[in-house]
C-alpha cells in the first residue's frame, strides 16, 4: 500500500487565515496526501496530552511543515516563544521539508524597515550589555517603538510585535525562504508538490547507499563500545603521547550548542574545533605539564593548591573522569578538563559565535553536553581517558 506524505499546517489562530488553512487542508487531501491541522485532525484531546506538546508531536510525525503568517503572533508560552514559533523550531530540529508563507504586505514591511530597526537594536544592545537580547526583549522594544510618532514599526493593533521577531528568526537567523501569501488568493499546491516530487526522485537511486551507511554506523558503534571496555584491562608501559595528542586534536569536532525549551530546542552558540590539548601529571605537590599540542601558551606547571588554575581546580574538586568546563572571555576560549587518576587533560575549544561570562554561567551544562555530543567527541574522550588510565596501572 502507498504511504501518503503528511503535511502539518501551522499558523496562529486568527480569522484572516481560516479560509487559507481550510482550503490548504482540503486541496492537499484531495491530491492524495495526509494533512494535520489543529481542530481538524487533532486538538485538546485526548485530555491527558498537553496542547502545546501535542502540536510538537504532530510536527515530529509530519513530512512537510507548512507555515502561514499574518498579523497575529499567537499564544505565548513561559519559554518566551509562541506555540507557532516552537512548531517551526521543531521542524528545523527534525529537518522537515519547509513550505513557509507570510502576508505579502507584512513581508515587504519587514524587509524595507523593520529588519533594519531590529538589527540596529541588536548592535546597541550587545554594546551595552555584552550579550544578545532575548526575543521577548526584542518584542518589547518593537512595541515601544511602534508607539512613537513617525515610527516605521506598525502599531500593535495592525501587526503584533512578536510577528516581526518570528520573521527575524526565520529569515535572518535560520536563513529560510518565505514565500508571499496574498489574502483571498489560493496557493498553487500542485506546483509546490510537483517540485518536491522532483527533489525526492533525485534521491531515490541513493536509498541503498544510505541504508548501507546506517548499518555500518551501528556496527561501528558496537565495535567502539567493545574496544573501550577492553582497554580498561590493558596496562600501557609506554606510548608516543605527543603524536597521540596531534591525532586527538585533529579529530575533535566543534559543536553547535542548543538550549532545550522542553518542547523543542534553539541554538545558543557555536564552538570551533579543538585548538590545543595539554596533559598534566601530579608529581608531589605540582601538576606538571608532561605533553601539549596545538595553539597553547606553553609548558606551564601548576601548584596543586593554586586556586586560580583550572588544572588544579579539576584535580582537587572533580571526580575521576567527570568533565569540567571553564571559560576565559578575553581569550574567547572554553577549557574542557578531565581528572584521570594522577593525570589532568585539558582540551581548548575556541568560541565561534557571540559568548560572554554570563552566557557561560547560564549554559555551562548545555555547553558540555553540546561538545560531548558533537560527532564522535564523546567516544574519543572516553577512549583517551581509558588510555591515561592504562598508563597508571
Amino acid at each position: 500500500m502507498p504511504n501518503p506524505t503528511t503535511f502539518f499546517l501551522s499558523s496562529s489562530a486568527q480569522d484572516s487565515l481560516t479560509d487559507i488553512r481550510n482550503t490548504a487542508y482540503t486541496e492537499i487531501r484531495e491530491l492524495g496526501h495526509n494533512a494535520e491541522m489543529y481542530e481538524k485532525t487533532f486538538g485538546p484531546w485526548p485530555s491527558f496530552i498537553e496542547g502545546a506538546r501535542h502540536c510538537i508531536e504532530k510536527v515530529k510525525e509530519c513530512d512537510v511543515f507548512c507555515l502561514f503568517i499574518h498579523n497575529k503572533a499567537g499564544t505565548m508560552l513561559d519559554s518566551g516563544r509562541t506555540i507557532t514559533h516552537l512548531e517551526f523550531m521543531e521542524a528545523i530540529n527534525q529537518r522537515k521539508v519547509l513550505l513557509l508563507f507570510a502576508d505579502r504586505t507584512i513581508k515587504q514591511q519587514y524587509f524595507t524597515a523593520v529588519k533594519w530597526v531590529i538589527k540596529d537594536f541588536l548592535g546597541k544592545y550587545r554594546a551595552d550589555y555584552n550579550r544578545n537580547p532575548s526575543y521577548k526583549e526584542i518584542s518589547e522594544f518593537l512595541e515601544a517603538e511602534s508607539r512613537k510618532n513617525d515610527s516605521p514599526i506598525p502599531a500593535k493593533q495592525a501587526v503584533e510585535p512578536y510577528v516581526w521577531v518570528f520573521l527575524y528568526d526565520i529569515i535572518d537567523v535560520h536563513q529560510k525562504y518565505v514565500d508571499d501569501l496574498s489574502m483571498g488568493v489560493g496557493i498553487r499546491w500542485k506546483q509546490y508538490l510537483s517540485d518536491l516530487l522532483r527533489q525526492g526522485v533525485e534521491l531515490i537511486p541513493r536509498k541503498k547507499e544510505a541504508l548501507e551507511s546506517m548499518d555500518l554506523a551501528q556496527e561501528f558503534g558496537d565495535f567502539s563500545d567493545f574496544s573501550i571496555h577492553m582497554m580498561k584491562f590493558v596496562t600501557i608501559k609506554d606510548l608516543n603521547l605527543k603524536r597521540i595528542l596531534v591525532l586527538l586534536r585533529e579529530t575533535l569536532s566543534g559543536a553547535v550548542i542548543v538550549n532545550d525549551f522542553h518542547l523543542t530546542k534553539a541554538v545558543v552558540g557555536k564552538v570551533k574545533r579543538c585548538s590545543a590539548i595539554c596533559v598534566f601529571r601530579r608529581i608531589e605537590r605540582t601538576l606538571r605539564n608532561v605533553c601539549s599540542d596545538g595553539d597553547t601558551g606553553g609548558d606551564k606547571d601548576f601548584d596543586l593548591k593554586d586556586s586560580s588554575s583550572f588544572v588544579a581546580i579539576t584535580y582537587n574538586n572533580f571526580e575521576n573522569e567527570e568533565p569540567a568546563l571553564f571559560y576565559i572571555e578575553s581569550k574567547r576560549m572554553f577549557y574542557l578538563t578531565y581528572k584521570v587518576g594522577e593525570y589532568v587533560i585539558s582540551y581548548h575549544f575556541p568560541v565561534e559565535s557571540e559568548w560572554n561570562q554570563q552566557m557561560f554561567e547560564d549554559y555551562n551544562e548545555t555547553i558540555i553536553d553540546g561538545i560531548m555530543d558533537a560527532h564522535a567527541n564523546s567516544m574519543v574522550f572516553d577512549y583517551i581517558n581509558t588510555v591515561l588510565g592504562g598508563l597508571q596501572r
